[in-house]
């Protein structure tokens, strides 16, 4: 359910990336949508830095990508040396898809992107036996699909090669919400969501108003909803498709 108090959706904080945050007013723009409908705030909540680990020294057969920050991990020498190799390159979702196939080519993408829909995905699509298998993702993400190729006695490891650092609010930075006082927020992962939530409380105290939360995926929606605030769902996490979220949601407001 929509609260009444998020309409009309002109104000938009974009809490991704900068780079992501960009394609998306890119994007809106382009779909004719003028600053008068709607503006942004891009204000990114979670930093993202490489924590220095190295991959294993031995070439996998498959690789599973599990974000598009994963892939911007890859060094050129590493991309050369399994670009080499005839490998299997899998990646949930379709905007990390689209990076990985940048550098690999032909990338595999579970239906559902998500760890629930990646291992439906190799069930049906299983990894040879004797193959190797190099799950690229950041601290702290889940171990469902490492447990899973465990369980099924796959040679599996972990590259763990970025983390993702929560903004620190401050009394500026939280100001600066407030003051934009945004109608919609758009929210891309549950670790975006809980890093944003905190300046999403502090502008509830102080204006009583809850934004509609613009995620893309049920599992995000989830823990949107249950922690009381209004939610919408786009299709997926490409910026295009953020985009016409966005515009979907204008245009409903301005025909009802």
């Amino acid at each position: 359910m929509i609260c009444s108090k998020a309409l009309p959706f002109k104000r938009c904080w974009l809490t991704r990336s900068e780079a992501d945050n960009q394609r998306i007013e890119l994007a809106v723009r382009k779909l004719g949508i003028s600053t008068q409908r709607q503006t942004f705030l891009s204000l990114p909540v979670l930093h993202i830095t490489s924590t220095g680990a190295l991959p294993p020294p031995e070439a996998p057969e498959m690789v599973i990508f599990f974000s598009r920050w994963a892939v911007d991990q890859l060094t050129p020498e590493l991309i050369t040396r399994w670009q080499k190799k005839h490998m299997r390159f899998i990646a949930v979702g379709k905007s990390t898809a689209a990076a990985a196939a940048r550098h690999f080519g032909q990338i595999e993408t579970p239906e559902t992107p998500s760890s629930e829909g990646l291992i439906q995905h190799l069930k049906k699509n299983p990894p040879i036996k004797s193959d190797r298998v190099l799950l690229v993702q950041g601290e702290g993400g889940r171990t469902l699909v490492y447990d899973y190729l465990v369980a099924g006695e796959w040679s599996v490891s972990c590259w763990r090669c970025y983390r993702r650092t929560p903004i620190q609010w401050t009394e500026t930075n939280l100001q600066q919400v407030v003051c934009f006082s945004p109608q919609l927020v758009v929210s891309a992962s549950v670790e975006q969501w809980h890093a944003a939530r905190p300046a999403l409380e502090y502008f509830y105290h102080k204006t009583g108003n809850k934004p509609l939360i613009l995620v893309v995926s049920k599992r995000i929606a989830e823990e949107v909803t249950q922690a009381g605030w209004p939610v919408a769902i786009a299709q997926d996490a490409m910026p295009e498709t953020v985009a016409r979220a966005i515009k979907n949601l204008l245009d409903k407001e301005r025909h009802e």
